[in-house]
This record gives structure tokens, sequence and C-alpha cells, in this order.
């Protein structure tokens, strides 16, 4: 069986990655799949909003779906897909959602579950 270089492991290579600025985690995480899979958790961590009440994304990652923004009330979304509903379950506070480039293949159960958003006021 051949060795693997510590380096090739998400659970060491997370913890070295850590320690890198913003910069070097964008350059680092299109290094490899395993780098990218140690690398995004820390780009996350970063991510600061202007208006913490708004927030503009192009998708989201699985592995994120349940990350939770207080007081989160528009949302703008590129390329909506099954993990937007998850989401926007998750942030009940969402009033305003802004959907860009929908695919024409947009199941109906996606906007059946949007039709279920309550607290939903606005839909660009």
């Amino acid at each position: 069986m051949p060795s693997t270089h510590p380096l090739e492991l998400v659970e060491i290579l997370s913890l070295v990655v850590a320690f890198l600025p913003l910069r070097s985690l964008l350059a680092c995480a299109r290094v490899s799949r395993v780098w990218y899979q140690a690398c995004i958790p820390c780009i996350w961590n970063y991510l600061e909003l202007n208006d913490p009440s708004k927030l503009k994304i192009g998708c989201i990652p699985q592995e994120y779906v349940a990350l939770r923004f207080v007081n989160l009330d528009s949302l703008e979304l590129h390329a909506p897909d099954t993990r937007t509903i998850q989401f926007i379950m998750e942030h009940p506070t969402v009033t305003t959602l802004e959907l860009r480039d929908l695919s024409q293949d947009c199941q109906p159960a996606f906007w059946d579950a949007l039709l279920g958003f309550r607290n939903l006021r606005s839909l660009v």
C-alpha cells in the first residue's frame, strides 16, 4: 500500500491552512480537490458582510447549507438549486429573495417549496 503524504490528508491540511491569510487560502484551494476541501471552511470564515442583513452569493456548497447568518433578510443567489431551499429554511428572517441565472430545468418542487415560505415578501 503506497504511503500518503501528510499534506494529502484533509484532517492535517485543515490544521495547516487555518493559519493562512485569505489570499493564500484562495490560491491553495485551487491546488487540488483535497486542498479545496481543506481550504473552503477557512474561506467561509473570512466571509464578512458590509450589510449583515444582505447576502449575495453564487451558489451554496452542500457542506455549508446549514450556515446561519443572524438577521439575514435579503438574499441574492446566482444559479439557485435544491440547496437554496435548505439554506432559506435555515434563515426564516429572509423576506426578499433575488434569483439570478435560473436554469430552464428548475423543478416544480423547487417553486412549490418557495411558495411555502411564509416570511418571503419579495421574489425577484
